[in-house]
């Protein structure tokens, strides 16, 4: 919004206590549910509780009928630190819109110190992108095999972004605990490229060994390609390379055109 339109909102809002509960409740759903205002509201209630108060906010983003609204007001809750802010996206978690989902993901990903293993929770009817957004707020203290189980399943997902997710977190957790690590072995071992990939990106040369039995025994032409780009990037020596030689050319070939 340009200058003027930011005064003229911010008088608007500065009016708002006069006004009754249901009248606020109004004024301000307009505001947030358009995206051409929705930002420049927000920013101008950031510190202003005692214009509209937390309570208020809260009870549009959990009962309104418009989802742009019920974005809106967790928006607003999110930009000023609320309390309520959790509870609003716990919420919008355990909605049936992907939109409401995906918005609380991210937000649990990208704006708070996300999840221990203790209170990470699952869910697959979420929408992919959520459950994406959910893996990168994963902050286990140590491995649980059931939880690095799940996120190995992903790194097949037709959905690109949970696929990402699970390789990035799966890249994390291995380079913390050696028991990811060998749970990605046995994951390629059984013929999952993915697997093999992530364990590239790791560089832990204790799976030297594995790998090439890997590459040495494996019937899949991608298996045995993801194996050897692993082994390769740690430097891996190659026993029983192939080569070829070729001739010295006498002359350098001239190019016509």
């Amino acid at each position: 919004l340009s200058t003027d339109d930011l005064l003229e909102l911010g008088g608007v809002l500065e009016a708002l206590p006069g006004l009754e509960t249901d009248a606020q409740s109004r004024v301000i759903r307009e505001f947030l549910s358009s995206p051409a205002t929705r930002y420049s509201t927000c920013w101008l209630l950031q510190n202003r509780a005692d214009i509209i108060g937390d309570k208020l906010l809260s009870d549009l983003a959990g009962n309104d009928a418009d989802i742009q609204v019920r974005l809106g007001a967790a928006y607003a809750l999110v930009t000023r630190t609320s309390e309520l802010a959790p509870d609003v996206l716990y919420q919008f978690l355990d909605t049936p819109s992907p939109d409401l989902q995906r918005y609380a993901a991210r937000m649990f990903a990208h704006y708070t110190q996300g999840f221990t293993s203790e209170d990470w929770s699952w869910d697959n009817q979420r929408s992919p992108d959520a459950n994406a957004f959910l893996i990168r707020a994963y902050h286990p203290v140590r491995n649980v095999p059931q939880h690095t189980k799940l996120i190995l399943s992903l790194l097949d997902s037709e959905h690109d972004a949970l696929a990402d997710a699970a390789s990035d977190k799966l890249v994390d957790l291995g380079t913390r605990s050696y028991s990811v690590i060998e749970a990605l072995v046995d994951a390629a071992t059984e013929g999952a490229p993915a697997a093999a990939d992530v364990l590239g990106i790791i560089g832990d040369h204790r799976t030297i060994t594995p790998l090439r039995e890997i590459l040495e025994n494996s019937t899949s032409p991608g298996l045995a390609r993801s194996a050897f780009l692993a082994l390769t990037g740690m430097g891996a020596p190659y026993p029983d390379r192939r080569s070829i030689e070729l001739a010295t050319l006498a002359n350098a070939p001239r190019l016509d055109g």
